[in-house]
């Protein structure tokens, strides 16, 4: 029996790549912020997630994702900007993930773009936000899914659609310096 249970413990921490307490992510280098249209948005971190293994009767961590990417995004005009998070979208290594799930909404609510709250944000005015992948999934409790995170790195894209003043939705483009796993 302890030969099978020591067993079991090697296989899983030879299959993992790491666990969160031994690792986390970061950008391999600083991140530039893009200006278009009189708005700035500068990739503040990548946010990392757990990978769990869906085993039974309960799920266990087996390593790291990249769940998202928090943004710092500034209003340099005289009029007020409205970043819609419903007409915005995520990207992992160019692969389209769809809507983003921003901090506040309910689980069950994620990837819907009616259910995606817009942000005013006055002249002048900076604020940071956060924007998960909307792949999330209930395991053992809510998680925020995300990719596998990889010491090669992956690069995080957002389009994001924002409104200045009464005019028409306009799209700013940005991609982060690659996401890369790193051990603590």
């Amino acid at each position: 029996m302890k030969k099978i249970l020591l067993f079991v413990l090697l296989m899983v921490a030879l299959c993992s790549h790491c666990f969160a307490a031994d690792c986390g992510v970061k950008f391999a280098t600083e991140p530039a912020p893009v200006t278009m249209y009189g708005l700035t948005i500068k990739p503040v971190s990548p946010i990392m997630g757990e990978r769990l293994y869906r085993g039974y009767p309960t799920a266990q961590l087996v390593g790291a994702n990249v769940a998202g990417l928090s943004v710092t995004v500034t209003n340099n005009t005289n009029e007020m900007a409205v970043i819609e998070w419903g007409k915005s979208s995520i990207d992992f290594d160019g692969k389209p993930c769809g809507v983003p799930f921003m901090t506040g909404m309910k689980y069950k609510d994620a990837g819907k773009p009616e259910a995606t709250p817009s942000t005013p944000l006055r002249p002048g005015a900076s604020q940071e936000f956060t924007a998960f992948y909307p792949n999330v999934e209930f395991i053992r409790s809510w998680n925020l899914g995300g990719y596998q995170a990889k010491e090669s790195g992956s690069i995080i894209g957002m389009n994001i659609a924002a409104r200045i003043g009464q005019g028409n939705t306009l799209y700013i483009p940005v991609d982060t310096p690659k996401v890369v796993l790193y051990w603590k």
